[in-house]
């Protein structure tokens, strides 16, 4: 597995390499936990939080517009306006 560093540390996170660990993070109900696993951007080989790049033409400018998490068991959805990285406490998110 590569590693690489972003803006918010290394890429995976230490948590995403052990399988038991990442499936814990990925039930944790605290988004700010959950949403590590999804903070990767350009520079970390896999886009998954994009961000626009000044300077480049509008049609080769990306940005994530939305995080969504869904709660199937309890028929829940929860958005946050923007990326993963920029995801934290459970106050930045809607509730559906």
């Amino acid at each position: 597995m590569t590693t690489a560093t972003s803006g918010s540390g290394a890429w995976p996170p230490p948590a995403a390499s052990d399988g038991s660990a990442r499936r814990e993070l990925l039930a944790c109900p605290d988004p700010a936990r959950w949403t590590e696993l999804l903070n990767a951007h350009d520079s970390d080989g896999a886009p998954v939080c994009c961000h626009p790049q000044p300077g480049l033409p509008s049609h080769q400018q990306w940005r994530t517009l939305l995080t969504v998490s869904l709660d199937l068991a309890n028929g829940r959805l929860r958005c946050h306006d923007g990326g993963p990285c920029t995801a934290g406490e459970d106050s930045s998110w809607e509730h559906f």
